[in-house]
């Protein structure tokens, strides 16, 4: 459960090896823009990161942290509150800071774990990078930043139908220069079909160098799932009837050793009177 009276979100929580886990919440502040003539409300992001006895030992809050003054431009004056953050994943990062997907700025967020600043933000308003071989400068409306194991920064970039950048939804592979702070797309995936996301989707690098990708909310279609190779051949496609949807698509090697004998309520491997008890 979040502290401080927030409620826990659902888009992602991360359990960390040490038996702690970190978790995601929202909430809304009260804003002086001068581009309006009220007092705004502002969607927040708020992280928590508690130890393997539930105590929390870090918490963040976006709007501590980041200035809403470089966003005025994307917002809509008009609008109830401001889609400041919306927050749809949470990454380790191999420096052990955080990484955080906002796709209402279409942004990745990296934030020091100790003091909570922000140590550079990967595409959107704020962008700190120069994007190299990427005609579209980042992603847009983005799920799911991941590291993968090369060390290389792997989105589900869900695209969009209108704007200048409108595009299918893609799969990027960004070779991140902490230094320089370059930004250099190193492989991209459109599929065949050309579909757009609306919400969803996420991307796994496999040890192979395959990719699993859940391509979220296609119109016309359930889930779809598509495994590529390096190449950008399909080697496994799976596609659910409408109505079925899925966030987030991981392939895993796991085992599973229950037996699955109807009737064998105790898992003993007999159907007997002790199943009835």
């Amino acid at each position: 459960y979040f502290a401080n009276d927030y409620e826990a979100d659902n888009h992602d929580i991360q359990y960390l090896e040490n038996g702690g886990y970190i978790l995601q919440a929202y909430g809304k502040e009260e804003v002086d823009i001068p581009q309006t003539a009220h007092i705004d409300t502002a969607n927040i992001l708020i992280l928590q990161e508690f130890n393997s006895n539930h105590d929390l030992i870090f918490e963040w809050k976006n709007s501590d942290y980041m200035n809403i003054d470089d966003y005025i431009d994307s917002f809509n004056p008009n609008a109830n509150y401001l889609n400041w953050t919306h927050g749809n994943s949470i990454e380790v990062d191999n420096d052990n800071n955080i990484i955080i997907s906002n796709r209402a700025m279409s942004e990745a967020v990296k934030i020091d774990r100790l003091t909570g600043e922000v140590i550079w933000t990967l595409g959107g308003p704020a962008n700190s990078f120069t994007f190299i071989n990427d005609p579209y400068n980042g992603p847009l409306r983005q799920h799911d930043i991941r590291r993968t194991y090369n060390g290389n920064l792997m989105i589900f970039d869900n695209g969009s139908s209108t704007g200048q950048n409108s595009r299918p939804s893609r799969v990027t592979e960004y070779n991140i220069d902490e230094s320089n702070m370059t930004a250099t797309l190193v492989w991209e995936y459109f599929h065949p079909e050309n579909y757009l996301a609306a919400n969803q989707g996420s991307a796994q690098r496999l040890n192979n160098g395959n990719t699993i990708i859940s391509w979220g909310t296609v119109s016309g279609h359930g889930a779809i799932i598509t495994e590529v190779n390096y190449e950008k051949e399909i080697v496994l496609e799976i596609e659910y009837p409408q109505g079925n949807h899925t966030y987030r698509a991981q392939k895993k090697d796991w085992e599973f050793d229950i037996n699955l004998i109807e009737g064998d309520i105790n898992l003993d491997n007999f159907i007997d009177i002790l199943d009835l008890i």
